[in-house]
This record gives C-alpha cells, sequence and structure tokens, in this order.
C-alpha cells in the first residue's frame, strides 16, 4: 500500500476529532507553572516533562531566527504592555521584545511559538477545548511537510494545556500509570543535549524544502 494513504489527512483529522467524546482520549496532567506549552512539548518527543527548558530554547532560537516572518502577524501588544505599533520600529520593538521574553521562564506560549513548532519541528498540533461531552478543534497547526505525527493539546481555562492521547495507545497510557515522569534515567538527561542538537541540525536540513511558514488554521467551530 503506498505510504501516503496511510497518512490521515488535516480535513480527517478535524472530523474525527470533533466525533471523539471524553471516553476516546485520556489526558496526561502537565504542571501548571507557566511552562506547560514547552512541557508537553518534552513529553510528546520524551516522555517527561523534564526537558520543558531545552524545548523553550530550541523555539526561542528558531523565533530569532524567523522573527521577520511575522512582521505582518505581531504578538498581541497587550501581552508586553504596549499599545498598538503605529510606526515600523514600534513594530521591529515587539517583535525583538516578545522574542526576549519567549526565553523567560513561565513565559506563556501562543500563536507564534505554536507555528514554529509546527513548521520547524514538523508535526501537526490540533488544539482542543471541552464542549459537552465532546474535545472539539479550536486550532489546527499544520506541518508544512505531510505527516501522521500530530499532538493533541487541550486548552484549558485560557492559559493551561494538558496533552491528550487516544485511549487505544497502549503504550503511552501505561507509562502514564507506571509514573514514568519519577523514573528518568540519568543516561536520558546527559542524552538531551545530543537530542537538541540533532533536532536543529534536521530542522537546518529542512528549511531547504520550506518556502514559507504555514500559519494556524481557524477552525471556527
Amino acid at each position: 500500500m503506498d505510504d501516503e494513504q496511510n497518512i490521515i489527512s488535516k480535513d480527517d483529522f478535524i472530523k474525527k476529532s470533533l466525533d471523539l467524546t471524553f471516553s476516546d482520549y485520556f489526558e496526561k496532567d502537565i504542571e501548571k507553572d507557566g511552562n506547560c506549552y514547552y512541557r508537553c512539548l518534552s513529553y510528546f518527543f520524551r516522555k517527561s516533562e523534564e526537558f520543558h527548558r531545552e524545548f523553550r530554547n530550541l523555539i526561542y532560537e528558531l523565533f530569532l531566527e524567523n522573527k521577520n516572518d511575522f512582521y505582518d502577524f505581531l504578538p498581541d501588544p497587550g501581552i508586553l504592555g504596549k499599545k498598538d505599533p503605529e510606526t515600523e520600529e514600534e513594530k521591529i520593538q515587539i517583535l525583538d521584545e516578545y522574542g526576549n521574553n519567549i526565553r523567560k521562564d513561565k513565559f506563556y506560549a501562543g500563536d507564534h511559538e505554536l507555528i514554529l513548532t509546527a513548521n520547524y519541528l514538523l508535526i501537526n498540533i490540533n488544539v482542543l477545548y471541552k464542549d459537552l461531552m465532546l474535545y472539539k478543534s479550536l486550532n489546527f497547526y499544520e506541518s508544512p511537510i505531510k505527516t501522521e505525527e500530530t499532538m493533541n493539546i487541550l486548552f484549558i481555562n485560557g492559559n493551561h494545556y494538558k496533552l491528550l492521547y487516544e485511549r487505544n495507545n497502549d503504550k503511552i497510557e501505561d507509562s502514564f500509570k507506571s509514573n514514568k515522569d519519577n523514573e528518568i534515567l540519568k543516561e536520558e538527561k546527559q542524552n538531551i543535549k545530543l537530542y537538541i542538537k540533532t533536532k536543529k541540525e534536521q530542522i537546518n536540513k529542512n528549511k531547504k524544502k520550506i518556502s514559507k511558514l504555514i500559519f494556524q488554521e481557524k477552525l471556527n467551530l
């Protein structure tokens, strides 16, 4: 069978997500310390929240390298305690200040960080919210290179992310039950630098295939 036939299209995935009830997903609790998005990334890629700082630094570096792509999609100035920019210089100042904040512990991640993740770590990100007995898609951030790897995150109370996994993923569910976060091996901690270095090498290689950033799809459901 052609490999592409095994890849879930965005439309199919969104339709599928709308049909899921609470019983189809289980939630991975993530610490509420302002680093929840990066903890989600850390657990998604490394099965531990331990490496959230490394993933924050990676996204910070990606923002610095690609901030000009956001010139017409500025972060909300209110987050920085500023008014809407009126000059080109003020726009640049907002991008610079926002970038400096990304690397700070407990600075909340928004659209820009999720866009960078999808585009350069090459995963789809499906952001969902609770509605009655369903998890519904709020935003879908698409990888520019077709992939079936999708991180499902639950957006709660306007300020927190949790990971969502389908209940038929036995390996993941078993790892939650075994409280794997408390059993991190020293070897894994030592290997994270090599892992991030390899990620950066993959990103640089894939940049040649990416002509421009794909911005998030507003589903308006």
